[in-house]
């Protein structure tokens, strides 16, 4: 009957690869009970849940690339403050440094604004953002670049640049990465001809700095206003085709900043005009980082006053050689970013993870649903591709997995034992089992990537209504259309374990008409506001014991021990390692970050 399936699924699925190069048998006894005729109708019930889980197309099967990320969290970074660098602030502090070089700075920066504003002098945002500038107004930009280096100098920045960089024809788009720090914005000026950007909408307000964004005809987007981000796009398309005609577009497109451990998403706008790009890859080499600027550690006001109090700070700049796109990549967006993406990785000596900007706002909802922020990372693209899951979906589960997490001992976590409680079961061999499958890195606690994951392909596909609809047949032993309260005991003492009290508490949650019957319409609300039931009734079968003879002993017994959570209280070897269904074939495309 298995041999129905993919040979390749059905392995994946039955065997998980142990640590010493050996498999370990999951679901064992399933191969003897598909294999055999089947010799009483709760047998052949079994067979047809198997095959429902089995034959399920992906993304159920596809989990192998829902690999844990090398990076766990590329948004954190601890400053460290050894006691010789509070010396050194001390000391820089006392003389003032900091406050001479501020002053320095700004001074150098109103210079650059007073010839930017005389630049700018009569022309319209309208203008500014559909016409590039020229003659006259357009060589101020030297003045203007070269009082911005001087201020960014007196910041104590000494840039080093490694390669040439590319002329504008043959480059229209320069791509950076990774993007770490507020002092990254200095990178564009290392170019002769002053490039134009994308920024947040909000930058363009600021103080002094706003003249500098309108002086590149910097184009300003709102990023979680999906209209804004599109009216982006189609206007660097039209800029970046312009043969020329505009200035190099310099872009950062992780979209926000990390510690630099790893190259999280690139975001596919600076590659959607389908034109060569030069990537250009940033470390700050010395030894003490003041400059990182992640989503969790020092804020800004620290950070600047320690950079203003070092010596100086190097910021290094390598530009790759130009990237030229395939006709594949050019017709691909994302298969092209993500090509990028490698080669900067590869230059970089770092990892790449499917972290996006939508983690970032996962993390702020992981501090309200009283959660660490790191507790929120999923990596969303890869949760977005492979399990075809919206943000919104994942939020909404975050809250929910918020609500559990408050039960256990482990902060951010979920045990076993909380697990239980949440469903307000006692723990069995199958509620065991269950939960193996969601605690993908044999932890024996789940944390909110694996709930995500588990949901996804586990609970969500055992609650379709094929697989709720075996659920609902196993339960009705007479087949008259209805689960009787006895019948829904009966079977729930004798699977799960549980106690009569219980199994008729569990029954009364479920029977929301209070008719004393459960009909298949309870079963499918019930799996829809808990999906962990349904995946818990299609999860039976692989106990130890799931054999012909022992499952019809165990339907005739009732007096059945309960299982304790201590090591002696159930065969070792009854709960199976977890294991994660079997992946789909890859889709074969170049990128490295799969």
């Amino acid at each position: 009957m298995f041999r129905s399936v993919e040979s390749k699924y059905y392995d994946d699925f039955l065997f998980k690869p142990m640590g010493n190069g050996k498999q370990k048998p999951f679901f064992r006894h399933m191969k003897n009970i598909s294999g055999k005729q089947a010799k009483s109708p709760f047998l052949s019930i079994i067979n047809e849940i198997v095959l429902a889980i089995v034959n399920m197309p992906p993304p159920f099967l596809r989990t192998r690339s829902l690999f844990a990320p090398k990076v766990a969290n590329p948004f954190i970074y601890h400053l460290k403050f050894p006691w010789y660098r509070k010396i050194q602030v001390a000391i820089a502090t006392v003389l003032l440094i900091p406050v001479i070089r501020v002053i320095l700075s700004v001074f150098c920066f109103l210079m650059a604004w007073v010839f930017g504003s005389i630049s700018l002098a009569g022309l319209s945002p309208e203008t500014l953002a559909t016409v590039p500038l020229s003659g006259w107004r357009r060589s101020i930009h030297s003045v203007v670049l070269f009082w911005c280096r001087a201020s960014y100098f007196m910041f104590g920045f000494h840039r080093r640049i490694i390669g040439e960089v590319a002329d504008r024809k043959d480059a229209p788009t320069i791509v950076l990465a990774p993007h770490s720090s507020f002092f990254d914005v200095g990178c564009g000026l290392a170019l002769d001809d002053v490039p134009y950007a994308v920024s947040r909408a909000e930058n363009m307000s600021i103080p002094l700095v706003g003249i500098v964004f309108r002086l590149t005809q910097t184009v300003a987007v709102v990023r979680r206003d999906k209209a804004s981000r599109q009216k982006v796009i189609d206007e660097l398309k039209t800029r970046v085709q312009s043969e020329g005609v505009w200035p190099q577009l310099i872009l950062f497109p992780e979209g926000t900043t990390t510690n630099r451990q790893a190259l999280i998403t690139f975001k596919p706008g600076a590659f959607i005009p389908g034109m060569p790009v030069q990537p250009v890859v940033i470390r700050y080499p010395d030894a003490w980082d003041t400059v990182t600027w992640a989503w969790e550690g020092a804020g800004v006001g620290v950070l600047f006053w320690l950079t203003l109090c070092k010596l100086w700070t190097t910021i290094e700049m390598e530009f790759l050689p130009v990237y030229t796109p395939s006709e594949a990549e050019r017709e691909n967006a994302y298969l092209y970013a993500d090509n990028v993406r490698s080669v900067m990785a590869e230059a970089l000596n770092v990892p790449v993870t499917d972290h996006t900007f939508e983690d970032c706002r996962l993390m702020e909802h992981a501090a309200k649903a009283n959660l660490k922020l790191g507790d929120g990372l999923v990596e969303f693209r890869k949760m977005q591709k492979k399990l075809g899951l919206s943000y919104e979906d994942i939020h909404s589960l975050m809250g929910k997995f918020g609500d559990i997490s408050q039960l256990s001992d482990i902060e951010g976590r979920v045990d076993l034992k909380t697990f239980a409680k949440y469903m307000d079961l006692p723990v069995s061999e199958t509620l065991s089992q269950l939960f193996s499958m969601y605690d993908r890195d044999g932890s024996g606690n789940i944390d909110f990537r694996e709930y995500v994951i588990g949901m996804s392909l586990i609970s969500e596909p055992a609650r379709a209504d094929d697989s709720i609809r075996l659920a609902f047949k196993l339960f009705d032993k007479d087949g008259d259309g209805y689960v009787s309260q006895s019948e829904f005991a009966d079977l729930l003492m004798n699977i799960l374990i549980t106690e009569k009290e219980e199994a008729d508490a569990l029954f009364e949650k479920l029977d929301s008409s209070q008719s004393g019957k459960l009909t298949f319409e309870d079963f499918k609300a019930c799996a829809a506001d808990m999906p962990e039931y349904a995946a818990l009734f299609t999860t039976y079968y692989s106990q130890e014991h799931s054999s012909d003879s022992s499952l019809l002993e165990r339907r005739s017994s009732r007096d059945v021990p309960r299982t304790k959570l201590s090591s002696d209280s159930a065969n070792p070897q009854a709960t199976p390692s977890p294991v994660p269904p079997p992946t789909s074939p890859t889709d074969g495309t170049k990128a490295k970050s799969e």
